[in-house]
């Protein structure tokens, strides 16, 4: 989230939109998180809302789940966050009308996606590197870790259990 400058809520959505669905693809959870963040990644490097990102996301999700990627997830995620599209295209070696007439023609697997995606991890990365950090972003991974910070504090103390038993 942090990296991303995106809120922490948002992410966790968006690892759990995946995260059983990617697990019927046979993926570790190690692998699971390394693909929730490139998938932050490159929408964050393509300017995507986080609105996009979550509901691009759950239509992938669909598509994991199902075990195919179809039209309607396809266009989604190409509506939403195309360059995620664009990523597992460049992961496949072939362009976008080559991945959408694969999709049409019923032939674009799930697990062929995500690895297509995680082939692209260090380009991705080094995409997402080269970004220049937004005031908004550094504004939002401080909430993060406030957030963070009012959790360990509470964890350590105690202190919002006695807000239980103000009447």
């Amino acid at each position: 989230a942090n990296l991303s400058g995106q809120a922490l809520g948002e992410v966790v959505s968006v690892f759990a939109s995946i995260s059983s669905s990617a697990k019927d693809l046979g993926k570790s959870q190690s692998s699971i998180l390394r693909f929730t963040q490139l998938v932050n990644e490159i929408a964050y490097a393509g300017g995507s809302s986080a609105d996009a990102i979550k509901f691009s996301m759950r239509q992938m999700s669909q598509s994991f789940a199902g075990g195919v990627v179809r039209a309607e997830e396809f266009n989604s995620m190409i509506e939403n966050t195309p360059e995620i599209v664009r990523a597992a295209a460049n992961g496949m070696g072939i362009s976008m009308g080559e991945i959408r007439q694969k999709m049409l023609a019923g032939k674009l697997s799930a697990v062929e996606f995500y690895d297509a995606i995680m082939s692209q991890g260090s380009a991705i990365d080094a995409m997402f590197n080269q970004m220049p950090r937004t005031v908004a972003a550094a504004m939002q991974t401080l909430g993060n870790e406030f957030t963070a910070l009012v959790g360990t504090i509470n964890n350590t103390t105690g202190a919002t259990g006695g807000l239980s038993s103000i009447s």
